[in-house]
């Protein structure tokens, strides 16, 4: 069967070469979510969208259920 590309990806070799260094320096520090690169993330982030503060999660689900038990921390305080 003949395989048909849907894209072909082009990068550029400098973009390449930095993520490779980044990628290595995250695995070795074994923080993949969390730590020094996570932290400057979150606060460059925040800068750029001209907030206080700023915090990632790991994935969608997560993001999900925390936006979920706050919104049903915030209707409880309605209620009372």
């Amino acid at each position: 069967m003949k395989k048909i590309p849907i894209f072909k990806l082009n990068l550029e070799n400098k973009f390449v070469k930095k993520f490779n260094l980044f990628s290595k320096k995250i695995f070795k520090s074994n923080s993949l979510s969390e730590g020094h690169f996570v932290s400057k993330f979150e606060q460059k982030f925040s800068n750029s969208v001209k907030l206080k503060f700023a915090i990632t999660l790991r994935n969608g689900t997560i993001a999900f259920e925390v936006t979920e038990d706050y919104n049903d921390n915030i209707l409880r305080e309605i209620v009372r």
